[in-house]
């Protein structure tokens, strides 16, 4: 059985009653660490361009369905982070946490029977 039949996106969507041409948005934003939520309006004011990378990981992940590639999607954002990534995101981790868009899978795949996990987990919801 697949987490997310319909796709990624459309499973957060659904959970969340998000429109469809918000998503990438919404997603990411749930996903920062602790301290990049606390940053984001000054960086985002600043530089509008530092969270793309973030967000292109959840267009990446919209239309995944199952585990691995949801896993092979995470792995190419936390290596190409690591290798383009300024000290912001590298050092002090002002990005999106790879623990959180892992347990916000899980969450949204809670209702598929795979990978199951109690109620909504602290993804900054």
């Amino acid at each position: 059985m697949q987490p997310w039949p319909k796709g990624f996106k459309t499973a957060f969507c659904e959970r969340f009653a998000c429109p469809e041409n918000k998503y990438a948005d919404r997603a990411y934003r749930k996903c920062l660490t602790p301290h990049g939520r606390l940053l984001w309006p000054i960086i985002h004011l600043l530089e509008r361009q530092y969270f793309v990378p973030d967000r292109l990981l959840f267009e990446h992940l919209a239309d995944v369905t199952d585990w691995p590639r949801f896993d092979t999607e995470l792995e190419a954002f936390t290596r190409e982070d690591a290798m383009l990534g300024n000290v912001l995101r590298r050092v002090l981790g002002i990005r999106v946490s790879v623990k959180r868009v892992k347990l916000l899978g899980e969450w949204l795949a809670e209702e598929g029977g795979e990978r199951p996990v109690g109620p909504d987990p602290d993804i900054g919801v």
